[in-house]
């Protein structure tokens, strides 16, 4: 089961951090108001990365999709925030009872 994780006060500073970490960029070229594309000049291999550490780290899942509506990391910031809060509204199924698993 997957613990719900509360919203860092600081999670615009979070993920700035996060994207300075994994791209090995310098701090000064991450702005929430930067483009992706001026952010992190990268290949997909490194926005995969990044996206992966996202999820892990905060909980929540990204899509294709969701992806395709930023362009901005303050936008990434927001999509982060809103997929917790939803994830915070919407209570955890319980586990199956009816005993079927995997085998």
């Amino acid at each position: 089961m997957t613990e719900q994780k509360p919203i860092p006060e600081n999670l615009e500073q979070e993920i700035k951090d996060l994207v300075v970490e994994v791209l090995e960029v310098d701090p000064d070229q991450v702005r929430l108001d930067g483009s992706l594309e001026q952010i992190m000049q990268i290949d997909s291999v490194a926005l995969l990365e990044v996206l992966v550490t996202l999820e892990r780290r905060y909980g929540v899942g990204l899509s294709e999709e969701d992806l395709k509506q930023v362009t901005q990391l303050g936008q990434v910031v927001e999509l982060i925030r809103r997929k917790m809060e939803d994830k915070a509204r919407t209570p955890s199924a319980p586990p199956s009872e009816s005993g079927g698993g995997a085998g």
